[in-house]
């Protein structure tokens, strides 16, 4: 949805504030939700507000602090709505000079208000040296030059910039660029041995005229991934789809899932590998490409981001949707 909402909670009468910082939807900014929460389950927090018909259940990750999670609400017209979220833990760093370097990302995003013309992108991002400005390389990568390139023959990559600055209300950083606030961004530490950064976007585009698109990018600088490292069970949802959810189970290299419909599959992965539109592979850290069994790199193939060893984001290409997908508990 591209909303960003904070949640404070009071250990000492088990009382929660949900306070909404963007919303793309009926959700209005600065708006308040209060209510009771549980956190009797080690890593679960439950909460409810009977007044608004509000509920959520979110599961906490004890080494990272990532948040995941759904949220059920009313809109203001009165129908039922029920939002995947995600989350941190964390208040980004005071310098965010800490942040620099550069970042793989994958986004959903539409059209804010009526949730129309859906898209799902990829490609590099960078955080300057003083941590105030990010520069995104959509459908392309940075070459050692700096440049934006696409490393597909018909794919057409796109750099767009945005200004950068924390703030010390909410310990989150504000996104702008020439067409004004584009949304917020959070940070956590990963237990993969990176950052984990996730981008609330909301805010006008650069067609003509310019169209108001929300959605979320998740933003991974990671090291070398290795095998073994997404080895157990987990439960994918679609970020534009709620009825579409998938079942997968990852052992080593190889990868098998049955959806919502009982269709399975079998996949490889290759770890630290991103393909080509000409099925050539790519080097790139804490990524990996999944390819069907009996199909080609060229043609069958799709990509996997880790966010952390809880987490992942993966294409949907036939449905230009993205996956995302939660360890199951065992």
């Amino acid at each position: 949805m591209g909303d960003t909402w904070q949640l404070a909670l009071s250990p000492s009468d088990k009382k929660y504030t949900l306070t909404v910082l963007q919303g793309a939807f009926d959700a209005a900014t600065d708006s308040r939700y209060s209510g009771s929460y549980d956190d009797s389950t080690p890593g679960l927090i439950t909460g409810t507000d009977s007044s608004s018909q509000q509920s959520f259940q979110f599961q906490v990750d004890a080494d990272t602090g990532s948040i995941t999670g759904t949220l059920n609400m009313q809109t203001a017209s009165g129908q039922p709505l029920v939002a995947a979220a995600t989350g941190t833990s964390y208040a980004t760093p005071t310098d965010l000079g800490r942040l620099k370097g550069s970042y793989f990302f994958m986004m959903a995003s539409r059209n804010a208000g009526n949730g129309s013309s859906p898209e799902r992108i990829g490609g590099q991002a960078r955080i300057g040296d003083d941590g105030k400005q990010l520069l995104v390389c959509a459908q392309g990568l940075f070459d050692q030059a700096g440049n934006c390139t696409s490393p597909d023959s018909h794919a057409k990559q796109e750099l767009h910039t945005f200004a950068l600055a924390r703030d010390a209300r909410t310990g989150l950083v504000k996104v702008s660029d020439d067409k004004g606030p584009q949304g917020w961004l959070n940070f956590q530490v990963t237990d993969l041995g990176g950052y984990s950064i996730f981008f609330d976007r909301l805010g006008y585009n650069t067609d003509t005229p310019p169209v108001n698109r929300t959605g979320t990018a998740y933003l991974t600088r990671t090291p070398l991934l290795t095998a073994g490292t997404l080895d157990g069970n987990w439960h994918c949802t679609d970020a534009f789809n709620p009825s579409w959810h998938s079942d997968v189970t990852i052992r080593g290299l190889s990868l098998n899932w049955v959806d919502a419909s009982a269709q399975t599959g079998t996949e490889q992965l290759y770890l630290n590998q991103v393909t080509n539109d000409a099925g050539k592979l790519l080097n790139l850290p804490g990524v990996i490409t999944t390819v069907v069994q009996g199909g080609t790199l060229q043609n069958d193939a799709a990509i996997i981001q880790p966010v952390s060893t809880a987490l992942f984001t993966v294409e949907r290409e036939a449905a230009n949707s993205l996956g995302m997908c939660q360890r199951k508990k065992s």
